[in-house]
């Protein structure tokens, strides 16, 4: 369309035609190396800074501040359509310009310089002994030095975990497959509903038998979701963080039973369920599948539907890569005696070639409750596992 056409069109459609945009061009917006690592983490861009409000002037944002995936980001996807990036990070609001010297259709261009919006960033003083200059700037590598810092805090809770009685199973060997864990445990996709919405109207889906297309496309945009560390360095009376780390050999099921709160029993409270298994998969470069280990997760309610929605990426979605990301949610009332658990089942089958060695994984599960419920879970799960979550291998 024309300069003049862009320029008249409401935010909605301004947000559909830049979405639409990236994905025409996903071909050229390939991940780059080493964020295409199988094993490793692969962190994106997201729309979104704590710069608040600033002067646009001529500027545009082409995602009218919508929390996706940056306009500079990929959206190619991983390998075997593995989800990636795994997670965003705030990389800051990149605007853009209008280019008036190259035609008359709407071309538009990254808009350089150091104003806001963005995240600000010390840079060395123009003149000696000035230690108070600072620059906005906006990018992936911004939202890779948040992640690594993340990291760090994680890594640091884990030694500080490791300190109390019983808390010997996480050993140094176990540490980077729960960080990795930990990274993308807190991702949830921020208004799902609102995000497919706008995904349906831009690409036309049909909401009734489309549902499969559209996750895939949301996972492109923003992959398991935005991270927020807050829900990972600790728990409350109404989220519980358990963690659970171990080795397993092909053919081979390590089943983890957590137990459920019998205070939810009849209530129809709305509570969700986050299950997060990360590993480090042998590689089999001869092979098209690539990934020797294949682990993924089972959760079971107990024969209840105690969690009955996949409200995220679904287990197909979830298991392409070496991280799978699991989230359930419901309100169904449901009947629950004092000694019901929950079980988490991690099973590991070999998938390109040959698996003869063991291979360390990483689980996370948060358990959580409405907070106006005011049905405090965590005393209760903590008195009956008794520090330690008992598993038992088959």
């Amino acid at each position: 369309m024309s300069r003049n056409e862009y320029e008249r069109i409401d935010d909605e459609q301004a947000v559909q035609l830049a979405l639409h945009a990236m994905w025409q061009d996903a071909a050229n917006r390939r991940l780059l190396s080493p964020a295409e690592s199988l094993n490793a983490v692969t962190v994106g861009a997201a729309h979104a800074d704590a710069g608040g409000a600033y002067t646009r002037g001529q500027r545009i944002d082409l995602l009218r501040n919508r929390v996706l995936c940056s306009p500079i980001s990929t959206v190619s996807g991983g390998y075997r359509r593995a989800v990636k990036p795994d997670i965003l990070m705030p990389g800051g609001r990149q605007l853009y310009s209008l280019q008036y010297q190259i035609s008359d259709h709407a071309t538009l261009a990254c808009s350089a310089g150091t104003a806001p919006p963005g995240q600000r960033l010390a840079v060395p003083g123009s003149r000696p002994g000035e230690l108070s200059r600072f620059v906005h700037q906006r990018g992936s590598s911004n939202a890779a030095a948040l992640a690594t810092r993340l990291a760090a805090q994680l890594y640091d809770r884990l030694l500080e975990l490791r300190q109390q009685p019983g808390d010997e199973r996480i050993t140094d060997e176990s540490m980077v497959v729960l960080v990795k864990a930990l990274l993308v445990h807190s991702a949830l996709w921020r208004g799902p509903r609102a995000i497919e919405r706008l995904l349906d109207d831009t690409f036309k889906m049909r909401r009734d038998n489309e549902w499969q297309r559209r996750r895939e496309i949301t996972a492109r945009f923003v992959g398991f979701g935005n991270v927020d560390p807050r829900r990972v360095l600790s728990s409350d009376d109404y989220r519980v963080v358990l963690l659970g780390s171990s080795a397993i050999e092909k053919d081979q099921s390590h089943v983890y039973e957590i137990p459920i709160p019998a205070s939810l029993n009849a209530m129809t409270v709305r509570r969700r369920i986050v299950a997060t298994l990360a590993w480090l998969s042998p590689l089999n470069p001869r092979h098209h599948r690539y990934r020797r280990a294949n682990l993924y997760l089972t959760v079971n309610g107990n024969k209840h539907d105690l969690f009955d929605t996949t409200t995220d990426a679904n287990e197909t979605l979830a298991g392409r890569g070496t991280v799978q990301h699991l989230v359930y949610e419901s309100d169904r009332r449901v009947v629950i005696a004092e000694d019901d658990i929950l079980t988490v089942r991690v099973s590991c089958a070999e998938e390109a070639g040959e698996l003869v060695h063991t291979v360390p994984y990483g689980l996370a599960i948060t358990m959580e409750v409405d907070p106006a419920a005011e049905i405090p879970i965590y005393a209760q799960i903590r008195d009956r596992i008794q520090l330690r979550i008992r598993v038992r291998s088959s």
